[in-house]
């Protein structure tokens, strides 16, 4: 047998290849950043303050202490038995007639929603999301299915409210029409606007099959809960135009203010149940990110044949399941640490909220959930209302103030000084403590 050339022996597939050269977005930039040098109060009190991880550690001594009185059982649990358990956090928020057989059980929320892209679209095709949106659901939908994000702009003078004009343009974007007239310059803008507009719009004029919605419900970045009235609006969007929507509710139980959360499952009909898909999670709720444990509810047989297969691929460990499940059907348990919850997260909202006002910074009006602020800091970026401006202003805060916040290009939003700040991460001395770093920050600018 002749040698022949070896050389690309150990080539990737063009997949691989693709994904070996892709360069990370600025979301997670700064948490790799902060993750490499991070801030300690005694051994590094020169680090970085991360404020742009979604970590609930407002209840973290409660839960270590239940986690530690679970009996760890060995017996194995059927999918039947943890589906039981995972479709109470549904509900606990509000009663719902739920059928566990229409659960898929996952290993976190994040693989639920690349699942269901998987088997809702083809490569190529795309999702209308609103905006601002979660970063992570680029790489959710592009990395795992090949599913492109198309965005349904939002702005700040309708409380980032979504409008079904604004589904109605990305829909029409996707057949190469561009957008309807929410998408020329917008007063106060100029070049640079319209330039960080065009680049966060890229891949805008070429022709998508559109397969559905995905919605997250609470909104993450915005940290707060959607009307019945939008959410119907939405709903009636997807039912319209033949669409499959999905409702990330992970942070569910996590609602501190105003009426309550209501499920997208509650305002459906049932002609709307075939298209209809809801994940959900207790990492958030429970805080504890640590244990990949989600779930997919769809009441479309396919979807939930086709998900099943695909889930062997991303299912929870045993140990995870043994350890959880005990809490998962305790109502009492639920019941306390969800009242105690919310009752901290709505403290520690208020304190930071308090905080960045004192030193000149607004959050969105109405955050009542999550554990994340939508803060606008547009008057202190320059140039102002550019996306050059709002990523000088992160990278100067994450390098020299040393805080870590999430910068809204990364969540595909269309005004370029928006950050998201998670408030429930860090202790109150040291969330003080970056507020007081942001504050150095602005007087530099």
């Amino acid at each position: 047998m002749s040698g022949g050339d070896c050389n690309g022996a150990g080539r990737l597939s063009s997949r691989g290849a693709q994904l070996a050269a892709e360069e990370p977005s600025l979301y997670y930039r700064g948490l790799g950043f902060a993750r490499e040098n991070p801030y300690d109060a005694r051994t590094r009190p020169d680090g970085v303050i991360q404020l742009g991880l979604a970590d609930n550690k407002a209840m973290a001594a409660f839960m270590s202490h239940a986690l530690n009185l679970s009996q760890k059982s060995t017996q194995e649990h059927t999918e039947g038995r943890l589906s039981a358990c995972d479709e109470e956090p549904f509900n606990r928020s509000q009663p719902l007639s739920i059928d566990p057989d229409s659960l898929v059980i996952t290993s976190g929320a994040t693989a639920a929603v690349g699942l269901l892209a998987h088997v809702l679209a083809d490569a190529g095709d795309a999702f209308v999301v609103p905006t601002p949106y979660y970063p992570g659901f680029t790489v959710d939908l592009e990395r795992q299915a090949g599913v492109t994000i198309i965005p349904a702009a939002t702005y700040s003078d309708s409380g980032f409210d979504i409008s079904t004009s604004s589904l109605e343009a990305a829909l029409r974007e996707s057949q190469g029409e561009g957008g309807d007239e929410q998408e020329e310059p917008r007063q106060g803008g100029g070049g640079a606007e319209d330039e960080g507009r065009a680049e966060r719009s890229r891949g805008r004029g070429r022709r998508r099959k559109v397969r559905g919605v995905l919605l997250s419900s609470p909104s993450n970045p915005l940290g707060c809960t959607f009307s019945n009235t939008t959410l119907l609006n939405v709903l009636h969007f997807c039912r319209k135009n033949c669409l499959h929507l999905i409702s990330d509710e992970i942070y569910a139980g996590s609602v501190y203010n105003g009426d309550g959360f209501t499920s997208l499952l509650r305002l459906a009909e049932p002609r709307d149940y075939p298209f209809l898909h809801i994940v959900y999670g207790p990492s958030k709720d429970l805080g504890i990110p640590g244990f990949r444990i989600g779930a997919c509810y769809s009441l479309n047989p396919a979807v939930q044949s086709a998900i099943t297969k695909l889930a062997r691929f991303c299912s929870p460990s045993r140990h995870t399941q043994a350890l959880l499940a005990p809490l998962l059907s305790d109502s009492l348990f639920a019941q306390a640490y969800l009242s105690e919850n919310q009752c901290r997260l709505r403290k520690a909202s208020s304190t930071a909220q308090e905080a960045l006002l004192q030193i000149g910074v607004k959050c969105l009006p109405g955050s009542n959930a999550g554990v994340f602020l939508w803060c606008d800091f547009r008057q202190f970026i320059s140039p102002k209302n550019s996306i050059r401006g709002e990523e000088d202003f992160f990278l100067r805060l994450l390098r020299q103030g040393g805080v870590n916040i999430t910068p809204g290009g990364a969540c595909g939003c269309c005004e370029p000084g928006w950050f998201r700040l998670c408030f429930a991460g860090s202790p109150k001395e040291e969330l003080q403590l970056a507020i007081d770093r942001i504050s150095r920050t602005l007087l530099q600018s």
